[in-house]
């Protein structure tokens, strides 16, 4: 696998930047507790060096597992990049219509989902782990899209980036039960007497629901739990995790 993991439909536009690092690059959050942030800036200027990103360009928010979702303008530009004290805090989603905006969330078991909409000229990113899923961050991201920059569902490109899928994402009775009320019962795999969510069917069936068209969703088939070496996986993982970045601009 290469260094990063990027998108298919989202790769046939040149303006497009979408990418997600891999443990290659090390820990790029700042609310890892037993990670110093002197080690993670550094690690973040090498990801963002490889990958031709102006550090200076970036808005990083402090992720709340929620579904607010921030709309990032010129001047926030460089926010939550190189600094902890810089970050927009308690958000897990952020939209721009500018150009040399480059919105990053991190992730390490819960869900980057890119979006794109070539029309309008909108991009967006949320953080879906499964309280934003149940919240509907998926969601609001679309809506904020269509409030900042008249963005229509059917435009819209979606890649929903690297997570812990159904093999290992192991829920209660309730949470089950919450996912099969809110998203049917095909969104939870029985086995061995224990239960499993798909996080990811349980998003494209939002984004559909919210008039994404099917044909314009990618799903990544890696695990985060699977993919031992490559991703870092906060379950697997425990204290020991480091999280990935995912990022998306406009050039």
């Amino acid at each position: 696998m290469s260094t990063v993991i990027t998108s298919q439909k989202l790769a046939k536009f040149p303006g497009i930047k979408a990418v997600v690092s891999t443990r290659s690059f090390g820990n790029q959050s700042f609310q890892h507790s037993s990670i110093s942030e002197k080690e993670t800036i550094l690690n973040r200027r090498r990801f963002f060096d490889k990958q031709g990103i102006n550090a200076d360009f970036v808005v990083n928010t402090g992720l709340s597992h929620e579904d607010k979702v921030y709309c990032a303008r010129i001047s926030d530009r460089g926010r939550g990049a190189m600094a902890k004290k810089t970050i927009i805090p308690n958000y897990d989603g952020l939209v721009t219509n500018n150009r040399n905006v480059f919105l990053m969330v991190t992730v390490a078991d819960c869900f980057p989902i890119f979006y794109y909409d070539p029309k309008a000229n909108c991009i967006g990113i949320a953080h879906a782990g499964w309280r934003g899923v149940l919240n509907g961050i998926s969601i609001n991201v679309i809506d904020e899209m269509k409030k900042v920059a008249g963005s229509k569902p059917e435009d819209i490109i979606v890649f929903i980036g690297p997570g812990i899928q159904a093999c290992h994402f192991e829920v209660s009775i309730d949470l089950a039960s919450q996912f099969e009320n809110a998203f049917g019962s095909e969104v939870i795999v029985s086995r061995g007497g224990n239960r499993y969510a798909n996080l990811s069917m349980a998003i494209k069936s939002q984004l559909e629901s919210s008039g994404i068209n099917s044909c314009n969703i990618e799903i990544s088939s890696e695990c985060t739990y699977c993919a031992d070496g490559i991703l870092s996986s906060y379950r697997r993982d425990k204290g020991g995790y480091i999280a990935q970045a995912a990022v998306i601009g406009m050039i």
